[in-house]
Parts: C-alpha cells; sequence; structure tokens
C-alpha cells in the first residue's frame, strides 16, 4: 500500500505544483477560501458508489499525506433519469449494472446542464476522479456491447453518470482535475476516446499473445511495473528527478 501511496502524492504533488488550491474546511457543506492558499489545500474527491474500497481509501490517504484535505463530494444525478431515496437508479440499467443505451444517450446528449452538477461543484476549485470498476460501453462515444465476461461484471450505471456529467462539467468550465485509473478511462470517455474493454480478448483477437502485463488473475493482487518518464521538461521529472519511476501499480483488463 507505501508504494501505491507514494505513487499518488507525487501525482498530488504536480496538481498542486500546476494548480494553486484554496485551503478548505472537511466540511463540504462549509467549503470556503482562506487567505493562505498554500496551506492545507483542499482537493475536492469526485463521489464513488465504493467508498471504502483500496483505490478510493488510497487517493484520499494520499491527499492527506501531501498535506491536503480531502473533500468528498455528493453524487451528481441527471434529471433525464429517475432514481430513489437511496439515489440508485431506478430504470435505465440492465442486471449488471450497465447503463442502458437509452439512458446512456441522454446522459451524453444533455450532459452536465440538465443535472445538479453546479450546486455538488459549489466552492470546489479542483477534483480528484479516482480509480474503480469498469464502465458501462454504453457511454462510450462509439457505444459497445458488454465483453460478456463473467468475471468482470462490475459496474455502476449511477456512478458513471456522475462521472461523466461531473468530467464533462469540469472540462466545460476548465477546472483542473486528476483522472486517475478509472478516472483516465472515464476522462477518455468523455472527450470521444477509444477504449479496449478487455485487453486478453482484444489481443487475441489480433492473434498476439497476452502475457498479463496488467493483471494476473493468479495473483489477485496489484502488479508492479515501471513507467518511463519521457521528457526531461517535464512537471514529473522536475518533481521526481527519475526517467524510469519503479514500482508503480496496476490492476487493468
Amino acid at each position: 500500500m507505501k508504494k501505491t501511496k507514494n505513487v499518488f502524492c507525487v501525482l498530488l504533488s504536480v496538481l498542486f505544483v500546476v494548480f494553486p488550491l484554496s485551503a478548505c474546511v472537511e466540511n463540504r457543506d462549509s467549503i470556503k477560501e482562506t487567505e493562505d492558499a498554500s496551506v492545507n489545500p483542499v482537493v475536492a474527491v469526485a463521489w464513488s458508489n465504493t467508498p471504502d474500497s483500496y483505490s478510493y481509501t488510497s487517493t484520499v490517504s494520499a491527499i492527506e499525506e501531501a498535506g491536503g484535505t480531502a473533500v468528498v463530494l455528493d453524487m451528481v444525478q441527471s434529471y433525464d433519469l429517475v432514481y430513489n431515496d437511496d439515489g440508485q437508479l431506478t430504470e435505465g440499467k440492465d442486471s449488471h449494472g450497465i447503463l442502458t443505451k437509452d439512458a446512456a444517450k441522454l446522459v451524453k446528449c444533455n450532459t452536465w446542464q440538465d443535472s445538479n452538477v453546479e450546486s455538488v461543484m459549489e466552492g470546489v476549485t479542483s477534483i480528484i476522479f479516482p480509480g474503480g470498476i469498469d464502465i458501462s460501453p454504453t457511454l462510450y462515444y462509439d457505444e459497445q456491447d458488454w465483453h460478456g465476461i463473467k468475471e468482470d461484471t462490475e459496474y455502476s450505471a449511477e456512478r458513471d453518470v456522475s462521472d461523466y456529467l461531473l468530467l464533462s462539467y469540469c472540462l466545460e468550465e476548465n477546472i483542473p482535475i486528476l483522472a486517475i485509473c478509472r478516472g483516465m478511462q472515464m476522462l477518455t470517455v468523455v472527450s470521444g476516446g477509444d477504449i479496449i474493454q478487455d485487453l486478453p480478448t482484444w489481443f487475441k483477437e489480433q492473434n498476439v499473445k497476452y502475457t498479463l502485463q496488467h493483471r494476473d488473475p493468479e495473483k489477485k493482487d496489484l502488479i508492479p511495473h515501471q513507467v518511463n518518464v519521457l521528457s526531461k521538461d517535464s512537471l514529473l521529472y522536475s518533481i521526481t528527478g527519475k526517467e524510469t519511476l519503479e514500482g508503480c501499480p496496476s490492476w487493468h483488463h
């Protein structure tokens, strides 16, 4: 876990350097600026349906270890969809938790303008989108059918909607973001990029041998690998002073 937090702390340092953040109290309802933004900077964390997950708690811990205060945001909800009192979609998702094509189209077409995102983001000047479960393939710019792999059926239509609307708002309003793991994938989806649902399946379709560089189902653990810092002019190199970072965790399929 220490290696994971260290990697997050490096990423947070980049965010702190590039975007001076407003110092705030922990209570989400009383976020306010203070005189010295360099002391105890606040970083908002996008809502998750699994706040106790490893990736989520590591993100919050890393913010604190880097000298900041983590503020967990409320869920962003689309006014085009129907939720119950517990914040669960009453329709618009299938048995796996994947958004239906019709619901996904409403989210993609109307984006954040038809949601509560402005009230959720009130007073927030920067945000992290942490790791987590797979994204509904119906939300892709070029929507896909589910890959059909029964071992990978973890989806949350509610989080997909919340993240999609929140990210589209941040991009349009030029709000600084740090996207990690699933967050980076959602950034790709919102930006119209391509996503590969399952790496072993894709490699097999290309007739290429895949050696489980990103996730070994037998280990059931994060796989450390190295990351090459390609430019010495980058902020990452200026912070780490290294061209190669060792022990960076990965757990993707």
